[in-house]
C-alpha cells in the first residue's frame, strides 16, 4: 500500500487534523469567504477526507474524485467562496498533512524515504484532481446561477 504508515498516522489523528485545519482556513486572510462557514461544518468536510486517506489514495476513481469533489465545488460557490479561495483551502489541506508526517514519522532510511516520496506524489495527484474537479463545478455552478 502505498504509504500505508502515513495513511494510517492521518486516519488516526483525522479529528484533531481535521479541526486544526477548519481553525486555519477560518484564521487566514487568504480565506476569508470560510469564515461564514461554519466551523462544524468545515471540520465535517475535511474528516470525510481525512479519516478515509487511504481510500481516496488507493481504490477511489478519478470519476470518485471528481462527484466528491464537484459536490464541493458547487457547495463552495453557493456559499460564494471564490476559486482563490478554494485552492487556497485545497493547498493548505495538503501541506497540513504533509508538516503533520514530517512532525510525527520522520522518514529513517532509504526505504521509508521512498515510500513518503510515493506518498507525497499520491497525495498530490489526488490534490489536483479534486481541485480541478472542484473549480470546474464552481464554474458551471457560478455561471449559472449569474445566467437565472
Amino acid at each position: 500500500m502505498v504509504g500505508s504508515r502515513f495513511t494510517k498516522l492521518v486516519e488516526k489523528h483525522s479529528e484533531e487534523l481535521s479541526r486544526q485545519l477548519a481553525l486555519k482556513l477560518h484564521a487566514s486572510s487568504r480565506t476569508k469567504s470560510f469564515h461564514k462557514v461554519p466551523l462544524e461544518d468545515l471540520e465535517q468536510d475535511i474528516d470525510v477526507l481525512y479519516r478515509n486517506l487511504g481510500d481516496w489514495l488507493l481504490y477511489r476513481t478519478e470519476d470518485d474524485v471528481k462527484a466528491r469533489y464537484g459536490d464541493i465545488g458547487r457547495l463552495r460557490a453557493e456559499q460564494q467562496i471564490g476559486a482563490a479561495e478554494l485552492v487556497w483551502a485545497f493547498t493548505l489541506a495538503r501541506e497540513h498533512i504533509i508538516a503533520f508526517l514530517h512532525r510525527e514519522a520522520v522518514a529513517d532510511g532509504a526505504l521509508a524515504l521512498f515510500s513518503e516520496l510515493e506518498f507525497v506524489t499520491s497525495l498530490t495527484q489526488f490534490f489536483d484532481r479534486a481541485i480541478y474537479f472542484a473549480l470546474e463545478a464552481q464554474a458551471a455552478a457560478t455561471n449559472k446561477s449569474v445566467a437565472a
